[in-house]
């Protein structure tokens, strides 16, 4: 039996661990994943979004040794990682919302200190940062209709060593998100996700902003942290909790308190 505690978007608020480490203690979580988008928020200075990483890092490596805790990167999280120097990494460079060139150095050198992922899945469920659309997987990846959750996550995963592949995962953004390509896995947009749902994949993603967390054509959208510019908060904090105790996976809504 396990039961694991998704976590929407963070964006550098690191005041929200401490109830979160609470939470999962008192939902006897085994599992937390946090769901991407670790970093940026409005009007963030550099030494802000270092100290904020720097906290995240610290939590990981204290959670870490208590239970399983996964780290998902988002689409404000994929700058911070590649190095720069490459074509791919310009073009995301200037195309990330909210990224602070003066912070990169740092927070990539913590970010590769810790086993960063993209994607996550226990064979049944898939949780990346904005899901995976039939669409953009049947052109993108080979053999994707025959491949398991398992192989699906796999497979996202080595983008991270391919610098090229990562950027064009980037890339992949739909006119929900202002790109005129198929919606992938870092930018998806829940209208998106419900329109191209695969049928065969339950999944757990954050990326859209939703005031509690919400079921929708076979996803869960968990992003229920994001603010506005002005600090106003879109969502009400809840976390999604799933319990796998009777074979099949159960889902609670769990409030942030």
């Amino acid at each position: 039996m396990t039961r694991t505690l998704f976590v929407g978007d963070l964006h550098a608020k690191p005041d929200l661990l401490e109830p979160v480490s609470r939470i999962a203690d008192q939902c006897h979580a085994d599992r937390l994943i946090l769901l991407g988008d670790l970093n940026d928020d409005w009007n963030l200075s550099n030494n802000a979004a270092i100290r904020a990483f720097r906290r995240l890092a610290a939590w990981w490596r204290m959670e870490h040794e208590r239970r399983d805790t996964i780290l998902l990167l988002g689409n404000h999280d994929i700058a911070y990682w590649m190095k720069p120097g490459s074509a791919a990494y310009a073009r995301v460079r200037r195309a990330s919302p909210g990224f602070k060139p003066g912070a990169h150095r740092a927070i990539h050198q913590m970010m590769h200190e810790l086993p960063v992922t993209l994607a996550w899945s226990d064979g049944r469920v898939l949780a990346t940062h904005a899901g995976v659309t039939r669409p953009w997987a049947r052109v993108t990846i080979r053999g994707y209709e025959t491949m398991s959750p398992t192989v699906i996550a796999d497979w996202l995963n080595r983008s991270l060593t391919d610098t090229g592949r990562l950027g064009r995962l980037y890339d992949a953004t739909g006119p929900a998100r202002g790109g005129t390509g198929l919606p992938g896995p870092l930018w998806a947009d829940e209208s998106e996700l419900t329109r191209f749902a695969e049928p065969r994949l339950l999944q757990v993603v954050g990326h859209t902003p939703v005031h509690t967390v919400t079921h929708r054509a076979n996803a869960w959208y968990c992003d229920t942290m994001s603010t506005r510019p002005d600090g106003t908060p879109i969502g009400d904090h809840t976390l999604l909790l799933m319990d796998d105790a009777s074979g099949a996976p159960m889902f609670e809504v769990v409030p942030l308190a």
